[in-house]
């Protein structure tokens, strides 16, 4: 059979997400953070880019930070609660404690880690200062012995000049001198060297999410224009030119950036010319629908959110009452935000250890999406006519006469009395 006689159809694939691995390259002394050493790189686009994964990172974060820190003050002494109100108001020059939980709960979100910078006192083993650190900045030595900041990864030659490349000693609060670096990631089986998001089986999805308004944006832009199969009658090139062709139409008109495009084509033959067959698919407004509450559904599973409603997304079957609202508030509380508090707590409080406070003072202020307040029905019931009044700013009655209170008492008719 000749090539004339033959038919080819070519199949575009796409690249599937993978999970990243975390290999040791020759040369360098650190281990690459996934296979170009910029996997954080890419969970950073996937927050900035996801308008979903976005709100539920921020939100997440929103309910760990809750009220900020406390001190609690029991069983400390002058000089400790001294100590650690001091921390909380002033952990460096520029910033708060709670300025440092807002990074570091929002990096635990999205990486599953965050770094703190600790600087100590000369000579007293104290600790000074302490800074947030971009986690996705941060590299670990083959060893874990050693870490290494830049302010770029992408570059293959890092130097001071070039990407402010330095190095770091971990945290030691037996060695407490110069400036350590406390890297904190959460657990997880067979994971030795970086973290991955607890968010990890909803990637997918939430690339999905993007590109889905990126498809629209770029249809609407387009003019909607229909997608094409373009079929060439002019024979069947060798597999190599087949290969070339095929490439150069993938990188110019695939994808949802290209949504919408049309095909120009030129020929001196119009017995030859490519026909352009549309492919459009049936109810692609409804498929998208459909395909839009799916997404929905997996990145929330996948964010451990047991109730949309908790970021502002009403569903059905959902009445959105005070009540459900505060149920699911105080489930996911207890089933996701108090373990990421009780981490977060459990590491500033091991840094006012070094400066001698051992009692664990500092907790978070957990916060409520609502307040429970009493109906003004029963407010009204429980109060005397001159406290409502009073309540919404009036002034009481005045009283003139006690009889003006009182009912009035009848007279008991007497039988005559007899002389």
């Amino acid at each position: 059979m000749s090539n004339e006689q033959r038919n080819y159809m070519q199949i575009l694939r796409f690249g599937n997400y993978t999970v990243p691995e975390f290999v040791e390259v020759r040369g360098k002394p650190w281990i690459y953070y996934g296979e170009n050493n910029n996997y954080p790189d890419y969970l950073v686009n996937l927050f900035n880019r996801s308008a979903k994964h976005n709100a539920i990172v921020t939100g997440k974060k929103e309910y760990i930070t809750g009220n900020g820190w406390v001190v609690n003050e029991a069983g400390l002494n002058a000089t400790q609660l001294s100590a650690a109100t001091g921390f909380l108001k002033e952990a460096n020059v520029d910033e708060s404690l709670d300025d440092i939980l807002e990074k570091a709960a929002l990096d635990l979100e999205i990486f599953g880690g965050f770094a703190i910078q600790v600087i100590y006192t000369k000579g007293t083993g104290k600790i000074a200062e302490i800074y947030h650190i971009d986690f996705s900045k941060i590299r670990v030595s083959q060893d874990g012995s050693f870490y290494y900041f830049s302010n770029d990864w992408t570059k293959y030659h890092q130097s001071l000049e070039s990407t402010g490349l330095k190095g770091f000693n971990p945290f030691n609060p037996d060695k407490p001198t110069g400036t350590q670096l406390l890297y904190f990631k959460e657990y997880r089986p067979r994971l030795e060297v970086y973290p991955i998001p607890d968010y990890i089986g909803c990637i997918p999805y939430i690339e999905v999410d993007y590109e889905i308004a990126n498809f629209h944006l770029n249809n609407i832009k387009n003019g909607f224009w229909g997608s094409f199969m373009i079929n060439f009658n002019n024979g069947v090139p060798v597999p190599e030119e087949q290969q070339t062709l095929e490439t150069m139409l993938k990188n110019k008109f695939t994808g949802s950036g290209n949504a919408g495009r049309f095909v120009l084509n030129f020929s001196d033959d119009k017995t030859k010319a490519p026909d352009l067959l549309p492919l459009q698919v049936p109810d692609m407004d409804k498929q998208f629908t459909l395909l839009n509450d799916s997404v929905q559904q997996e990145i929330f599973t996948g964010h451990k959110i047991t109730s949309p409603m908790l970021f502002g997304i009403k569903t059905a079957g959902q009445l959105g009452g005070r009540d459900e609202l505060r149920e699911a508030s105080e489930l996911f509380q207890n089933t996701y935000i108090n373990h990421k508090q009780q981490l977060l707590t459990r590491v500033f409080n091991s840094l006012l250890e070094v400066n001698g406070v051992n009692n664990k003072p500092l907790k978070i202020m957990p916060s409520s999406p609502i307040s429970w307040q009493v109906p003004d029905a029963v407010i009204a019931t429980a109060m005397t006519k001159d406290e409502v009044r009073e309540n919404i700013g009036l002034k009481p009655l005045q009283i003139k006469d006690v009889s003006d209170v009182l009912p009035p008492v009848k007279q008991a008719s007497l039988p005559p009395t007899k002389l």
